[in-house]
């Protein structure tokens, strides 16, 4: 026996949810657009709150959404050459580890920081800001992917040609040691 009435109710169900889904897409574009304009600005301070508003976006809508949408546009925020654009886009990557996990930091955003490194002419402030967005990745892992993905990742980098990015990490690593375990201290002795 069929039931009319709970086909229609399915049916209207279903339209409802197509319309959501692609007027969110619609939203995301347009949010995406908006932003990568006000991203160019010449206030700092408009692109400081941006890195704080795709932060949130990314929060709010998840993993999936911000890796599309999203992601490419919060990177920029590691070539900015204002210092507290570079620092806001640090706090907030605490937020999105946090977020999305520590597979996502591991397996995307840590490799992704460290491809940044390997882009010809990379200034050194822009080596110390990925250096320090590697390192508040350790807070949201466990001690052996502290080990793993952090600490290998800084102690490339005290042989940089630059002294104060030597110095730096070395401060790094200091500012991690309540995240390591003694065979991560003990790599960092050697």
């Amino acid at each position: 026996m069929k039931d009319e009435n709970g086909e229609v109710r399915l049916g209207v169900a279903k339209s409802i949810y197509e319309i959501f889904i692609s007027s969110e897409q619609a939203l995301l574009s347009s949010i995406q657009n908006i932003i990568g304009h006000l991203q160019k600005d010449n206030q700092y301070k408009i692109r400081e709150k941006m890195i704080v508003t795709l932060c949130d976006l990314g929060v709010a809508y998840g993993l999936e959404t911000f890796k599309v949408h999203l992601e490419a546009l919060f990177f920029l925020y590691l070539t900015d050459p204002v210092h507290n654009v570079r620092e806001t886009g640090i706090k907030c990557l605490e937020k999105l580890t946090g977020k999305f996990g520590s597979s996502w930091t591991i397996n995307t955003l840590i490799p992704k920081l460290m491809g940044s490194l390997n882009q010809p002419k990379t200034s050194y402030i822009n080596r110390m800001t990925v250096l320090s967005s590697i390192t508040i990745c350790a807070k949201n892992l466990n001690n052996s992917q502290v080990n793993d993905n952090v600490i290998s990742n800084l102690l490339k980098y005290l042989k940089d040609k630059i002294p104060n990015v030597r110095f730096f990490v070395i401060k790094q690593l200091s500012s991690i040691s309540q995240y390591m375990d003694s065979a991560g201290k003990d790599k960092c002795k050697k």
